[in-house]
């Protein structure tokens, strides 16, 4: 199902936000 593998590449993609947004702000702080 397409939806279904959208919906997994957005949670990865956030997921590698997350982290960007984590080592910019200096670690997990």
């Amino acid at each position: 199902m397409p939806l279904r593998t959208e919906g997994r590449e957005v949670k990865k993609l956030m997921n590698k936000e997350i982290a960007l947004v984590k080592v910019i702000w200096g670690g997990p702080a």
